[in-house]
Protein backbone atom coordinates (compact mmCIF):
# COMPACT_ATOMS: atom_id res chain seq x y z
CA UNK A 1 0.00 0.00 0.00
CA UNK A 2 2.86 2.44 0.81
CA UNK A 3 4.18 2.05 -2.77
CA UNK A 4 0.84 3.32 -4.08
CA UNK A 5 1.20 6.48 -1.95
CA UNK A 6 4.79 6.95 -3.12
CA UNK A 7 3.65 6.65 -6.75
CA UNK A 8 0.88 9.24 -6.28
CA UNK A 9 3.37 11.60 -4.62
CA UNK A 10 5.83 11.24 -7.48
CA UNK A 11 3.12 11.94 -10.06
CA UNK A 12 2.07 15.07 -8.13
CA UNK A 13 5.68 16.31 -7.96
CA UNK A 14 6.11 15.69 -11.67
CA UNK A 15 3.00 17.69 -12.52
CA UNK A 16 4.09 20.61 -10.31
CA UNK A 17 7.52 20.56 -11.92
CA UNK A 18 6.24 20.35 -15.47
CA UNK A 19 3.09 22.56 -15.39
CA UNK A 20 3.65 25.76 -17.32
CA UNK A 21 6.87 24.43 -18.86
CA UNK A 22 5.61 21.75 -21.20
CA UNK A 23 2.57 19.65 -22.00
CA UNK A 24 1.29 17.51 -19.12
CA UNK A 25 -0.99 14.56 -19.90
CA UNK A 26 -3.30 13.34 -17.13
CA UNK A 27 -4.79 9.89 -17.15
CA UNK A 28 -7.04 8.38 -14.50
CA UNK A 29 -5.00 9.58 -11.51
CA UNK A 30 -7.09 11.33 -8.82
CA UNK A 31 -5.86 14.57 -7.20
CA UNK A 32 -7.09 16.07 -3.96
CA UNK A 33 -5.16 19.37 -3.94
CA UNK A 34 -5.18 22.41 -6.28
CA UNK A 35 -3.46 22.28 -9.66
CA UNK A 36 -1.60 25.56 -10.16
CA UNK A 37 -0.39 26.50 -13.64
CA UNK A 38 2.30 29.14 -13.99
CA UNK A 39 1.13 30.13 -17.49
CA UNK A 40 -2.38 31.45 -18.08
CA UNK A 41 -2.46 30.61 -21.78
CA UNK A 42 -4.21 32.69 -24.44
CA UNK A 43 -7.36 32.63 -26.54
CA UNK A 44 -5.55 30.82 -29.37
CA UNK A 45 -3.48 28.57 -27.10
CA UNK A 46 -5.43 27.85 -23.87
CA UNK A 47 -3.59 26.61 -20.79
CA UNK A 48 -5.92 23.61 -20.43
CA UNK A 49 -6.93 21.80 -23.63
CA UNK A 50 -8.24 18.47 -24.82
CA UNK A 51 -6.22 15.99 -26.84
CA UNK A 52 -5.84 16.94 -30.49
CA UNK A 53 -7.58 20.32 -30.07
CA UNK A 54 -4.96 22.86 -29.06
CA UNK A 55 -7.07 26.02 -29.63
CA UNK A 56 -10.08 24.99 -27.50
CA UNK A 57 -10.07 25.03 -23.70
CA UNK A 58 -9.59 27.17 -20.59
CA UNK A 59 -7.29 30.17 -20.19
CA UNK A 60 -6.82 33.26 -18.02
CA UNK A 61 -7.79 36.33 -20.07
CA UNK A 62 -6.84 38.78 -17.29
CA UNK A 63 -6.44 38.89 -13.53
CA UNK A 64 -9.46 37.33 -11.77
CA UNK A 65 -10.95 36.20 -15.07
CA UNK A 66 -11.41 32.69 -16.50
CA UNK A 67 -12.30 32.32 -20.17
CA UNK A 68 -13.34 29.51 -22.49
CA UNK A 69 -12.20 29.51 -26.10
CA UNK A 70 -13.36 27.39 -29.03
CA UNK A 71 -11.44 27.26 -32.30
CA UNK A 72 -9.27 30.14 -31.07
CA UNK A 73 -12.18 32.46 -30.28
CA UNK A 74 -13.43 33.49 -26.84
CA UNK A 75 -16.91 32.08 -26.23
CA UNK A 76 -17.40 32.55 -22.51
CA UNK A 77 -15.91 34.84 -19.85
CA UNK A 78 -16.29 34.43 -16.09
CA UNK A 79 -15.41 37.38 -13.85
CA UNK A 80 -16.55 39.13 -10.70
CA UNK A 81 -19.03 41.07 -12.84
CA UNK A 82 -20.77 37.86 -13.97
CA UNK A 83 -20.79 35.60 -17.02
CA UNK A 84 -20.45 37.06 -20.52
CA UNK A 85 -20.96 35.31 -23.87
CA UNK A 86 -19.15 37.64 -26.36
CA UNK A 87 -20.45 35.90 -29.50
CA UNK A 88 -24.02 35.34 -28.29
CA UNK A 89 -25.93 32.61 -26.52
CA UNK A 90 -27.80 29.87 -28.40
CA UNK A 91 -30.39 27.74 -26.63
CA UNK A 92 -31.52 24.73 -28.66
CA UNK A 93 -34.08 23.56 -26.09
CA UNK A 94 -35.35 24.38 -22.65
CA UNK A 95 -35.48 27.92 -21.29
CA UNK A 96 -33.18 30.68 -20.12
CA UNK A 97 -33.79 32.51 -16.83
CA UNK A 98 -32.66 36.07 -16.25
CA UNK A 99 -32.00 37.51 -12.79
CA UNK A 100 -34.63 39.72 -11.24
CA UNK A 101 -34.18 43.34 -12.17
CA UNK A 102 -32.28 42.66 -15.40
CA UNK A 103 -33.12 44.45 -18.63
CA UNK A 104 -31.06 43.74 -21.75
CA UNK A 105 -31.22 43.62 -25.52
CA UNK A 106 -29.83 40.62 -27.37
CA UNK A 107 -29.97 38.57 -30.55
CA UNK A 108 -32.20 35.57 -29.85
CA UNK A 109 -33.81 33.01 -32.13
CA UNK A 110 -36.44 30.58 -30.88
CA UNK A 111 -38.62 28.52 -33.20
CA UNK A 112 -41.29 25.92 -32.65
CA UNK A 113 -43.68 28.23 -30.84
CA UNK A 114 -46.62 30.20 -32.13
CA UNK A 115 -45.73 32.31 -35.18
CA UNK A 116 -48.06 35.13 -34.18
CA UNK A 117 -46.64 38.62 -34.39
CA UNK A 118 -46.74 40.67 -31.20
CA UNK A 119 -48.06 43.65 -33.17
CA UNK A 120 -51.32 41.80 -33.88
CA UNK A 121 -52.21 41.31 -30.22
CA UNK A 122 -55.41 42.89 -28.98
CA UNK A 123 -56.24 44.30 -25.56
CA UNK A 124 -57.82 40.96 -24.65
CA UNK A 125 -54.50 39.21 -25.15
CA UNK A 126 -52.96 41.46 -22.54
CA UNK A 127 -55.54 40.91 -19.81
CA UNK A 128 -53.72 37.94 -18.24
CA UNK A 129 -50.62 40.03 -17.55
CA UNK A 130 -48.39 38.06 -19.93
CA UNK A 131 -48.14 38.01 -23.69
CA UNK A 132 -48.95 34.76 -25.49
CA UNK A 133 -46.00 32.76 -26.78
CA UNK A 134 -44.62 34.13 -30.02
CA UNK A 135 -41.80 33.48 -32.41
CA UNK A 136 -38.63 35.32 -31.42
CA UNK A 137 -36.26 36.09 -34.27
CA UNK A 138 -33.49 38.68 -34.36
CA UNK A 139 -33.35 41.42 -31.75
CA UNK A 140 -35.64 40.92 -28.78
CA UNK A 141 -35.91 42.45 -25.34
CA UNK A 142 -34.86 40.31 -22.39
CA UNK A 143 -36.16 41.20 -18.95
CA UNK A 144 -35.98 39.54 -15.56
CA UNK A 145 -39.04 40.96 -13.83
CA UNK A 146 -42.81 40.92 -14.03
CA UNK A 147 -45.02 42.04 -16.92
CA UNK A 148 -47.57 44.83 -16.48
CA UNK A 149 -50.16 45.67 -19.12
CA UNK A 150 -51.80 48.97 -19.99
CA UNK A 151 -54.93 49.42 -22.12
CA UNK A 152 -58.31 51.12 -22.03
CA UNK A 153 -60.00 48.20 -20.27
CA UNK A 154 -59.24 44.64 -19.22
CA UNK A 155 -55.55 45.24 -18.40
CA UNK A 156 -53.58 45.75 -15.22
CA UNK A 157 -53.69 49.54 -15.61
CA UNK A 158 -55.42 52.14 -17.73
CA UNK A 159 -52.53 54.64 -17.59
CA UNK A 160 -48.78 54.45 -18.11
CA UNK A 161 -47.93 56.57 -15.06
CA UNK A 162 -49.74 54.17 -12.73
CA UNK A 163 -48.01 51.17 -14.29
CA UNK A 164 -44.54 52.72 -13.95
CA UNK A 165 -45.24 53.69 -10.34
CA UNK A 166 -46.18 50.11 -9.48
CA UNK A 167 -43.39 48.42 -11.44
CA UNK A 168 -40.27 46.97 -9.87
CA UNK A 169 -36.72 46.85 -11.18
CA UNK A 170 -36.45 44.86 -14.42
CA UNK A 171 -40.20 44.79 -15.11
CA UNK A 172 -41.75 45.03 -18.57
CA UNK A 173 -44.70 47.34 -19.26
CA UNK A 174 -46.68 46.50 -22.39
CA UNK A 175 -48.75 49.44 -23.66
CA UNK A 176 -51.78 48.55 -25.79
CA UNK A 177 -53.35 50.62 -28.59
CA UNK A 178 -54.87 54.00 -27.82
CA UNK A 179 -53.97 57.48 -26.60
CA UNK A 180 -52.96 57.96 -22.98
CA UNK A 181 -53.36 61.60 -21.95
CA UNK A 182 -51.83 63.69 -19.14
CA UNK A 183 -48.98 61.27 -18.55
CA UNK A 184 -45.84 62.46 -16.73
CA UNK A 185 -43.53 59.91 -15.16
CA UNK A 186 -39.98 59.78 -13.79
CA UNK A 187 -38.06 56.49 -14.03
CA UNK A 188 -35.03 55.71 -11.86
CA UNK A 189 -34.61 51.93 -12.22
CA UNK A 190 -34.22 49.22 -14.88
CA UNK A 191 -37.48 49.21 -16.81
CA UNK A 192 -38.80 48.46 -20.30
CA UNK A 193 -41.86 50.06 -21.95
CA UNK A 194 -42.98 48.46 -25.22
CA UNK A 195 -45.91 49.57 -27.33
CA UNK A 196 -48.27 47.23 -29.19
CA UNK A 197 -50.50 48.68 -31.90
CA UNK A 198 -48.87 52.15 -32.05
CA UNK A 199 -50.04 53.70 -28.78
CA UNK A 200 -49.51 57.41 -28.07
CA UNK A 201 -48.64 59.26 -24.86
CA UNK A 202 -49.35 62.94 -24.28
CA UNK A 203 -48.96 65.19 -21.27
CA UNK A 204 -46.10 66.61 -19.23
CA UNK A 205 -47.47 70.10 -18.59
CA UNK A 206 -47.02 70.16 -14.82
CA UNK A 207 -43.47 68.77 -14.77
CA UNK A 208 -42.17 69.80 -18.19
CA UNK A 209 -41.69 66.25 -19.48
CA UNK A 210 -43.70 63.18 -20.40
CA UNK A 211 -40.94 60.68 -19.48
CA UNK A 212 -37.82 61.50 -17.47
CA UNK A 213 -35.01 58.98 -16.87
CA UNK A 214 -32.78 59.59 -13.85
CA UNK A 215 -31.02 56.22 -13.34
CA UNK A 216 -30.95 52.58 -14.41
CA UNK A 217 -31.32 51.13 -17.90
CA UNK A 218 -34.60 52.17 -19.52
CA UNK A 219 -35.92 50.76 -22.79
CA UNK A 220 -38.64 52.54 -24.81
CA UNK A 221 -39.95 50.89 -27.97
CA UNK A 222 -42.69 51.29 -30.57
CA UNK A 223 -44.88 54.12 -29.35
CA UNK A 224 -45.40 57.85 -29.84
CA UNK A 225 -44.85 60.64 -27.31
CA UNK A 226 -46.28 64.04 -28.21
CA UNK A 227 -45.83 66.50 -25.36
CA UNK A 228 -48.74 68.81 -24.67
CA UNK A 229 -48.66 72.53 -25.37
CA UNK A 230 -47.82 74.56 -22.30
CA UNK A 231 -47.95 78.18 -21.22
CA UNK A 232 -45.65 77.65 -18.21
CA UNK A 233 -43.02 75.05 -19.18
CA UNK A 234 -40.88 73.80 -22.02
CA UNK A 235 -42.66 70.49 -22.41
CA UNK A 236 -40.21 67.78 -23.50
CA UNK A 237 -41.21 64.33 -24.74
CA UNK A 238 -38.27 62.45 -23.16
CA UNK A 239 -35.71 63.93 -20.78
CA UNK A 240 -32.87 61.66 -19.58
CA UNK A 241 -30.73 63.24 -16.84
CA UNK A 242 -28.89 60.05 -15.85
CA UNK A 243 -28.63 56.32 -16.47
CA UNK A 244 -28.87 54.58 -19.84
CA UNK A 245 -31.74 55.11 -22.28
CA UNK A 246 -32.45 53.02 -25.39
CA UNK A 247 -35.03 54.20 -27.93
CA UNK A 248 -36.16 51.94 -30.75
CA UNK A 249 -38.98 52.68 -33.21
CA UNK A 250 -40.07 55.75 -31.25
CA UNK A 251 -41.77 58.97 -32.46
CA UNK A 252 -40.99 61.89 -30.14
CA UNK A 253 -42.29 65.48 -30.41
CA UNK A 254 -41.80 68.37 -28.03
CA UNK A 255 -44.80 70.38 -26.95
CA UNK A 256 -45.58 73.53 -28.98
CA UNK A 257 -46.93 76.70 -27.46
CA UNK A 258 -47.49 80.37 -28.16
CA UNK A 259 -45.39 82.85 -26.22
CA UNK A 260 -43.00 80.24 -24.78
CA UNK A 261 -40.23 78.08 -26.28
CA UNK A 262 -41.51 74.68 -27.31
CA UNK A 263 -40.09 71.52 -25.79
CA UNK A 264 -37.62 69.09 -27.36
CA UNK A 265 -38.40 65.63 -28.64
CA UNK A 266 -35.33 64.36 -26.74
CA UNK A 267 -33.31 66.57 -24.40
CA UNK A 268 -30.15 65.19 -22.75
CA UNK A 269 -28.54 67.10 -19.89
CA UNK A 270 -26.90 64.56 -17.56
CA UNK A 271 -23.07 64.31 -17.75
CA UNK A 272 -23.10 60.53 -17.21
CA UNK A 273 -26.14 59.85 -19.38
CA UNK A 274 -25.90 57.45 -22.33
CA UNK A 275 -28.61 57.40 -25.01
CA UNK A 276 -28.93 55.12 -28.05
CA UNK A 277 -31.55 55.92 -30.70
CA UNK A 278 -32.54 53.36 -33.36
CA UNK A 279 -35.03 53.75 -36.23
CA UNK A 280 -36.86 56.63 -34.57
CA UNK A 281 -38.28 60.04 -35.51
CA UNK A 282 -37.61 63.11 -33.38
CA UNK A 283 -39.42 66.39 -34.08
CA UNK A 284 -39.11 69.96 -32.83
CA UNK A 285 -41.65 72.75 -33.20
CA UNK A 286 -39.59 75.82 -32.29
CA UNK A 287 -36.35 77.26 -33.67
CA UNK A 288 -35.02 77.74 -30.12
CA UNK A 289 -35.38 74.05 -29.33
CA UNK A 290 -34.01 70.94 -31.03
CA UNK A 291 -35.78 67.74 -31.97
CA UNK A 292 -32.64 66.43 -30.31
CA UNK A 293 -31.07 68.83 -27.82
CA UNK A 294 -28.07 67.96 -25.69
CA UNK A 295 -25.69 69.78 -23.35
CA UNK A 296 -23.89 66.77 -21.83
CA UNK A 297 -23.66 62.98 -21.97
CA UNK A 298 -23.23 60.60 -24.90
CA UNK A 299 -25.83 60.11 -27.64
CA UNK A 300 -25.66 57.73 -30.62
CA UNK A 301 -28.24 57.80 -33.40
CA UNK A 302 -28.73 55.06 -36.02
CA UNK A 303 -31.07 55.16 -39.03
CA UNK A 304 -33.33 57.86 -37.64
CA UNK A 305 -34.94 61.14 -38.74
CA UNK A 306 -34.48 64.42 -36.88
CA UNK A 307 -37.01 66.88 -38.27
CA UNK A 308 -38.57 70.29 -37.90
CA UNK A 309 -42.30 70.83 -37.83
CA UNK A 310 -43.51 73.55 -40.19
CA UNK A 311 -46.80 73.63 -38.31
CA UNK A 312 -45.27 75.11 -35.16
CA UNK A 313 -47.11 78.02 -33.54
CA UNK A 314 -44.40 80.61 -34.21
CA UNK A 315 -41.34 79.17 -35.91
CA UNK A 316 -40.25 75.75 -37.07
CA UNK A 317 -37.89 73.63 -35.02
CA UNK A 318 -34.22 72.79 -35.23
CA UNK A 319 -33.49 69.11 -35.90
CA UNK A 320 -30.47 69.06 -33.57
CA UNK A 321 -28.87 71.56 -31.17
CA UNK A 322 -25.64 70.54 -29.39
CA UNK A 323 -24.00 72.69 -26.72
CA UNK A 324 -21.96 69.94 -25.05
CA UNK A 325 -21.40 66.20 -24.79
CA UNK A 326 -20.67 63.72 -27.57
CA UNK A 327 -23.09 63.01 -30.43
CA UNK A 328 -22.51 60.37 -33.12
CA UNK A 329 -24.94 59.97 -36.02
CA UNK A 330 -25.03 57.04 -38.46
CA UNK A 331 -27.12 56.83 -41.65
CA UNK A 332 -29.73 59.38 -40.60
CA UNK A 333 -31.64 62.39 -41.95
CA UNK A 334 -31.52 65.84 -40.37
CA UNK A 335 -33.95 68.22 -42.07
CA UNK A 336 -34.61 71.81 -41.08
CA UNK A 337 -37.45 73.97 -42.33
CA UNK A 338 -39.17 77.30 -42.31
CA UNK A 339 -41.54 78.92 -39.89
CA UNK A 340 -45.11 79.83 -40.73
CA UNK A 341 -43.84 83.27 -41.76
CA UNK A 342 -41.25 81.80 -44.11
CA UNK A 343 -38.12 83.47 -42.76
CA UNK A 344 -36.75 81.70 -39.68
CA UNK A 345 -33.11 80.84 -39.10
CA UNK A 346 -33.34 77.03 -38.92
CA UNK A 347 -30.31 74.83 -39.40
CA UNK A 348 -30.29 71.08 -39.80
CA UNK A 349 -27.49 70.85 -37.21
CA UNK A 350 -26.51 73.64 -34.81
CA UNK A 351 -23.31 72.98 -32.83
CA UNK A 352 -22.27 75.42 -30.12
CA UNK A 353 -20.02 73.06 -28.15
CA UNK A 354 -19.16 69.41 -27.63
CA UNK A 355 -18.14 66.87 -30.26
CA UNK A 356 -20.33 65.77 -33.18
CA UNK A 357 -19.40 63.04 -35.68
CA UNK A 358 -21.65 62.21 -38.63
CA UNK A 359 -21.33 59.12 -40.86
CA UNK A 360 -23.25 58.55 -44.09
CA UNK A 361 -26.04 60.99 -43.31
CA UNK A 362 -27.92 63.82 -45.02
CA UNK A 363 -28.33 67.34 -43.61
CA UNK A 364 -30.91 69.49 -45.36
CA UNK A 365 -32.12 72.95 -44.46
CA UNK A 366 -35.56 74.38 -45.13
CA UNK A 367 -36.64 77.03 -47.66
CA UNK A 368 -35.75 79.93 -45.36
CA UNK A 369 -33.31 82.54 -46.67
CA UNK A 370 -31.22 82.10 -43.49
CA UNK A 371 -31.23 78.31 -43.29
CA UNK A 372 -28.04 76.26 -43.12
CA UNK A 373 -27.11 72.61 -43.28
CA UNK A 374 -24.53 73.15 -40.51
CA UNK A 375 -24.27 76.09 -38.14
CA UNK A 376 -21.08 75.79 -36.09
CA UNK A 377 -20.03 78.34 -33.46
CA UNK A 378 -18.07 76.10 -31.07
CA UNK A 379 -16.90 72.54 -30.52
CA UNK A 380 -16.04 70.13 -33.33
CA UNK A 381 -18.22 68.76 -36.15
CA UNK A 382 -16.80 66.05 -38.40
CA UNK A 383 -18.52 64.53 -41.44
CA UNK A 384 -17.69 61.31 -43.28
CA UNK A 385 -19.42 60.38 -46.54
CA UNK A 386 -22.26 62.78 -45.83
CA UNK A 387 -24.14 65.49 -47.73
CA UNK A 388 -24.90 69.03 -46.52
CA UNK A 389 -27.33 71.31 -48.35
CA UNK A 390 -28.15 74.87 -47.37
CA UNK A 391 -30.75 77.25 -48.73
CA UNK A 392 -28.27 79.98 -47.80
CA UNK A 393 -24.79 78.47 -47.36
CA UNK A 394 -24.38 74.76 -46.73
CA UNK A 395 -22.19 75.34 -43.68
CA UNK A 396 -21.50 78.48 -41.66
CA UNK A 397 -18.56 78.43 -39.23
CA UNK A 398 -18.10 81.23 -36.70
CA UNK A 399 -16.05 79.17 -34.24
CA UNK A 400 -14.87 75.66 -33.52
CA UNK A 401 -13.61 73.17 -36.09
CA UNK A 402 -15.45 71.66 -39.06
CA UNK A 403 -13.98 68.62 -40.84
CA UNK A 404 -15.32 67.17 -44.10
CA UNK A 405 -14.11 63.81 -45.43
CA UNK A 406 -15.46 62.43 -48.70
CA UNK A 407 -18.53 64.61 -48.33
CA UNK A 408 -20.77 66.74 -50.57
CA UNK A 409 -21.30 70.36 -49.50
CA UNK A 410 -23.56 72.55 -51.65
CA UNK A 411 -25.06 76.01 -51.25
CA UNK A 412 -28.46 76.44 -52.87
CA UNK A 413 -28.94 80.12 -52.08
CA UNK A 414 -28.25 82.67 -54.83
CA UNK A 415 -24.76 84.20 -54.66
CA UNK A 416 -23.80 82.03 -51.70
CA UNK A 417 -20.61 80.08 -50.98
CA UNK A 418 -20.69 76.44 -49.90
CA UNK A 419 -18.91 77.31 -46.62
CA UNK A 420 -18.92 80.66 -44.86
CA UNK A 421 -16.20 81.14 -42.25
CA UNK A 422 -17.00 84.30 -40.31
CA UNK A 423 -14.72 84.34 -37.29
CA UNK A 424 -10.95 84.29 -36.88
CA UNK A 425 -11.25 81.39 -34.43
CA UNK A 426 -12.92 79.08 -36.94
CA UNK A 427 -11.16 76.15 -38.61
CA UNK A 428 -12.32 74.27 -41.71
CA UNK A 429 -10.69 71.15 -43.16
CA UNK A 430 -12.06 69.46 -46.29
CA UNK A 431 -10.50 66.29 -47.71
CA UNK A 432 -11.61 64.48 -50.87
CA UNK A 433 -14.89 66.35 -50.80
CA UNK A 434 -17.07 68.30 -53.24
CA UNK A 435 -17.80 71.93 -52.37
CA UNK A 436 -20.24 73.80 -54.60
CA UNK A 437 -21.16 77.47 -54.41
CA UNK A 438 -24.26 78.76 -56.19
CA UNK A 439 -24.53 81.45 -58.87
CA UNK A 440 -23.77 82.18 -62.51
CA UNK A 441 -20.12 83.30 -62.66
CA UNK A 442 -16.81 82.00 -61.42
CA UNK A 443 -16.25 82.96 -57.77
CA UNK A 444 -15.87 81.61 -54.25
CA UNK A 445 -16.80 78.25 -52.83
CA UNK A 446 -15.68 79.49 -49.44
CA UNK A 447 -16.08 82.93 -47.92
CA UNK A 448 -13.49 83.77 -45.25
CA UNK A 449 -13.85 86.99 -43.23
CA UNK A 450 -11.48 86.24 -40.31
CA UNK A 451 -7.83 87.09 -40.89
CA UNK A 452 -6.42 84.09 -38.98
CA UNK A 453 -8.89 81.46 -40.06
CA UNK A 454 -7.32 78.08 -40.83
CA UNK A 455 -8.54 76.59 -44.11
CA UNK A 456 -7.22 73.34 -45.58
CA UNK A 457 -8.65 71.84 -48.75
CA UNK A 458 -6.96 68.66 -49.94
CA UNK A 459 -7.81 66.78 -53.13
CA UNK A 460 -11.28 68.31 -53.18
CA UNK A 461 -13.43 69.23 -56.14
CA UNK A 462 -14.52 72.86 -55.92
CA UNK A 463 -17.28 74.38 -58.01
CA UNK A 464 -17.77 78.11 -57.47
CA UNK A 465 -20.47 79.63 -59.63
CA UNK A 466 -20.59 83.15 -58.26
CA UNK A 467 -18.74 85.72 -56.21
CA UNK A 468 -20.29 85.97 -52.75
CA UNK A 469 -20.99 89.66 -52.30
CA UNK A 470 -19.86 89.87 -48.66
CA UNK A 471 -16.61 87.92 -48.96
CA UNK A 472 -13.36 89.65 -48.07
CA UNK A 473 -11.15 86.61 -48.67
CA UNK A 474 -12.44 84.21 -51.30
CA UNK A 475 -11.23 80.65 -51.52
CA UNK A 476 -11.96 79.27 -54.94
CA UNK A 477 -9.06 80.05 -57.28
CA UNK A 478 -6.01 77.82 -57.96
CA UNK A 479 -3.79 80.30 -56.12
CA UNK A 480 -5.72 79.93 -52.86
CA UNK A 481 -6.21 76.17 -52.76
CA UNK A 482 -3.62 73.41 -52.47
CA UNK A 483 -4.17 70.04 -54.16
CA UNK A 484 -7.72 70.95 -55.11
CA UNK A 485 -9.52 70.97 -58.42
CA UNK A 486 -11.37 74.19 -59.21
CA UNK A 487 -14.09 74.17 -61.86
Amino acid sequence: MKYKHYFAMLVTLAIVALAGCQEVTLGTTNFTGPLNLTEGGSVSAPAVTLAGDADTGLYQSAANQLAVSAAGSQQLLLSAAGVTAPTGLTVSSGSVDFPAGAVAWADVSKSGASLADLATRSAGDLSSGTLPDARLSGNVLLFGGDTHTVCASGCDYTGVTAAVTAAGAGDLIVIGPGTYATESVSIGQNLALVGVGNPSLTGGDANGYVIRVTAGTVWLQNFTIDADASTTNQNHAVQPTGGTLILRGMDLSGGATDGFDAGAGLIVSGAGTTVSVYDSTLTSKDSATGALQMSAGTVRVWGSSLLNDTGGPTVAGQPAIVTGGTLTIYGSLLRGGTDNLGAADTSALKVQGGTVTVYGSSLEDGPSLEAFGLELSGGTATFYHSSLLGEAVAATVSGGTANFYNSYVKAEGTNQPAIDVTNSAGTVNAYNSVLIGNGTATGAVMCVTGTTVSVALSASNLTAMTEATDCTNDVGTPGNVNDAQVN
